[in-house]
């Protein structure tokens, strides 16, 4: 008879698993998406923007941690609509302006922390109308 109360080593067991079998899916996708986009043309593309802020200053790893997470799913989305992905760590306002005057950018994608009128690391204050 199965219980309901397992032992703490199975409950780890169980726990390494299921993280194990998650990691080893975003792993696959990661590969899929990259191999996608690889092979893309460069005729239409979206930009994928890290602000490169996180609540502390120390903390380095939150942008490249982010992409990581965030590439295999971002990727697919607009690989499935024809454009390329291109991904961007600490830009600026002016690397901003330079992507929507470009004609081969149809997306721009902020990803970051901050409110969602202000993007920190470019410094910018914009309306948002949804």
């Amino acid at each position: 008879m199965f219980s309901i109360f397992i032992n703490k080593r199975k409950r780890r067991s169980y726990a390494r698993r299921v993280i194990r079998s998650l990691l080893t899916i975003h792993l696959i996708l990661s590969v899929i998406a990259f191999y996608r986009n690889l092979y893309l043309p460069m005729d239409r593309c979206a930009a994928v923007i890290f602000s490169d802020q996180s609540m502390m200053s120390e903390d380095v790893w939150a942008s490249p941690l982010a992409q990581i997470g965030a590439y295999p799913y971002w990727s697919a989305y607009f690989n499935n609509q024809g454009m390329k992905t291109a991904w961007f760590h600490g830009s600026e306002l002016s690397d901003l302006k330079a992507l929507i005057d470009s004609r081969q950018f149809q997306q721009i994608v902020f990803l970051g922390e901050g409110p969602q009128d202000h993007l920190t690391g470019l410094k910018l204050k914009m309306n948002i109308h949804t």
